[in-house]
């Protein structure tokens, strides 16, 4: 009779260990989403801010030539 408990005690035990598992992988791999989440909206801010210093010299070039 004893047996039977035991075997329901490690599967319980096992289900356990994996649920952990599987919990620590889903919130690790939402942790590096979000860092490359991050990243990218830094990197597209950056090529924003490139993209209208070259817009205002471009302008500027415009504005300073003699017609």
């Amino acid at each position: 009779m004893l047996q039977p408990f035991l075997h329901k005690s490690f599967l319980l035990s096992r289900f356990h260990q994996l649920c952990h598992v599987i919990v620590f992988d889903v919130v690790h791999n939402f942790s590096i989403l979000c860092d490359r989440i991050f990243s990218l909206d830094r990197t597209l801010a950056k090529l924003a801010e490139e993209d209208r210093r070259i817009v205002q010299a471009i302008f500027e070039m415009n504005n300073n030539r003699i017609w």
